[in-house]
């Protein structure tokens, strides 16, 4: 039996107000603010503007009335059509046996009978942010601290007190390593097509003067190499001194040993993200010590950098990671990021894909139709929940977007763009939903 806040009756924790983490009977649960034990079944992107694509626009007036234009979630809370979206919205989730909003969802869309989860975008670094707008601050400056602290006083501060809420998210799959800041194409089956970008590393070391990060830059390097002569040979630079390095972009250099350069760069990245989670953390928790820190949502696909799982791991309370794929290819990568964390894992962003006429090209693996990815999702859930350290997987979508800003990908939804739902999909949601506590505890399998 379920409790008000859809935790499970027949397992106890502690009962604390807030959701938070323990670890019962050999296995890591969330727990409800209740002291019930909460796995998050969560849909992500439940945006109503979803509604007002030029494709649907006329048909979703049908049921919802005439849609602002142009379409704003402001402006449709004004309209009739808005109830009638927090009550179709509610009543899916309980059919379909999810108990978490997740993330990427209109925050105005939250209902209070729903857990929800938000969003903390404290530096614009996203895969999907367009190369102009990618912005890699530099974190050591009290300017970021100020950032940090002011967002967190506004978005985090109101929420402090919100049983309902789970815990806030960070950057969704952020740019870390060279690899991810490559230039992306169409081809690419895991992620969007955008530009190059440059790395945190190669924006501190492109400072000129003596910015803080610079500082820790130089330092660094003073530290890592004996005399500015070896430096000088494995980056080709003619500097007179470490001192040299603050008026120079040193993202510019050519090394002759890349292997040399490379580790570099991943002890500064570490340094890096060790600060910015401090920062971040402390942020939150200023203006609402009670929430849980889900932190950053890696992107799985490209891997998780170890020097990026040893830095959260004093400030974050889960490994959050959006993974596409089938369990046998992820159960090794899944081990490991525990081991190397020592966090449960939450499974933030993934799903099954039927590719068609409108959308050739979805993310996630793609079934040959939506027999199959009911029984994809079926083997999945079942899977991974019965990994005693994963306490949540968000499914994404909500609905069919047959078009998306960052290029050819499109995102595949539960209901289809008129809003009817995949029948096979929602059987085995239905199905493998209402038992997870029971696969998750061991005790029975679909």
């Amino acid at each position: 039996m379920a409790s008000d806040f859809y935790g499970w009756r027949e397992k106890r924790g502690s009962k604390t107000g807030f959701f938070h983490l323990e670890y019962i009977d050999n296995r890591w649960w969330l727990i409800d603010p209740e002291g019930n034990v909460f796995l998050s079944l969560g849909i992500n992107h439940v945006k109503p503007e979803l509604l007002a694509r030029d494709y649907n626009r006329a048909h979703s007036e049908k049921k919802y009335g005439p849609l602002p234009r142009p379409f704003s979630v402001e402006a449709f809370k004004q309209t009739k059509g808005w109830q009638v979206w927090l009550n179709t919205l509610l009543d899916d989730f309980q059919a379909w046996g999810f108990n978490t909003l997740g993330g990427l969802s209109a925050a105005d869309a939250r209902l209070q009978e729903l857990p929800y989860t938000i969003c903390l975008y404290f530096c614009d670094i996203c895969h999907w942010t367009p190369v102009p707008q990618v912005h890699f601050p530099d974190v050591f400056s009290p300017e970021f601290e100020n950032h940090c602290d002011e967002l967190a006083r506004k978005r985090c501060g109101p929420l402090a007190q919100d049983s309902r809420l789970v815990g806030y998210f960070f950057i969704d799959c952020p740019i870390l390593t060279r690899e991810s800041a490559h230039r992306k194409s169409g081809n690419l089956y895991w992620d969007m097509v955008r530009g190059q970008t440059p790395t945190w590393p190669d924006s501190i070391k492109s400072l000129k003067g003596y910015h803080p990060g610079k500082r820790i830059y130089v330092d660094l390097m003073r530290k890592r190499y004996s005399d500015i002569s070896s430096f000088n040979r494995i980056y080709s630079t003619n500097c007179e001194s470490f001192e040299s390095l603050y008026q120079r972009d040193m993202s510019e250099a050519k090394p002759t040993e890349s292997a040399r350069a490379e580790e570099d760069d991943e002890v500064l990245l570490g340094l890096i993200l060790e600060r910015y989670y401090q920062v971040t953390r402390d942020a939150v928790k200023r203006h609402d010590p009670y929430h849980l820190i889900l932190g950053d949502r890696y992107n799985g696909n490209i891997g998780i950098p170890q020097v990026a799982i040893a830095a959260m791991r004093p400030y974050v309370d889960v490994l959050s990671v959006q993974y596409y794929g089938f369990f046998d290819q992820q159960k090794e990568d899944l081990i490991r990021w525990h081991r190397n964390s020592g966090k449960p894992i939450l499974l933030c962003d993934s799903s099954f894909s039927v590719p068609d006429e409108n959308m050739p090209n979805p993310f996630g693996p793609h079934m040959e139709s939506q027999k199959a990815r009911a029984q994809a999702y079926e083997d999945y859930a079942q899977a991974v929940f019965s990994l005693s350290y994963v306490v949540g997987w968000h499914h994404c979508g909500y609905i069919d977007q047959w078009s998306v800003a960052q290029g050819p990908r499109q995102h595949s939804g539960i209901k289809d763009v008129w809003e009817s739902p995949y029948k096979p999909l929602i059987q085995a949601m239905k199905q493998v939903n209402g038992n997870i506590y029971h696969i998750a505890a061991g005790e029975k399998k679909i």
